[in-house]
């Protein structure tokens, strides 16, 4: 950084420039952008305004790249839930042939009657 004045130091009084300011300023707006004025609402008859990004009127959500897909999360879930499920299955099944009763052959059954 340049060092600060001293107190007694005056500043150089007649200084001028060659630059046409005013033609500069023009050349600048003529070669700039126009910039894109920002989407707002109008929410009241009086003309009261807010951004229309956030009035929920401009779907966001559906531009998502997982728009429309199922969360990984839930997929484990029903993932786990059928697993569950047929091991109460089998569990169950194999109680019904431990209390079921067994069918005999016929010879089992002659021998029993007789």
């Amino acid at each position: 950084k340049p060092p600060i004045p001293a107190r007694t130091d005056k500043p150089l009084m007649g200084l001028h420039t060659n630059k046409n300011f005013i033609k500069t300023n023009a050349v600048e707006n003529i070669m700039a952008v126009p910039k894109k004025p920002q989407p707002v609402y109008a929410y009241t008859k009086k003309g009261d305004k807010e951004p229309l990004e956030n009035s929920g009127l401009v779907p966001k959500y559906i531009k998502k790249k997982d728009y429309g897909q199922t969360p990984e999360y839930l997929l484990q879930r029903k993932e786990e839930v059928k697993k569950a499920q047929e091991e109460y299955d089998n569990y169950v099944k194999e109680r019904m042939r431990e209390g079921a009763m067994k069918q005999l052959s016929d010879e089992e059954r002659d021998n029993i009657l007789q």
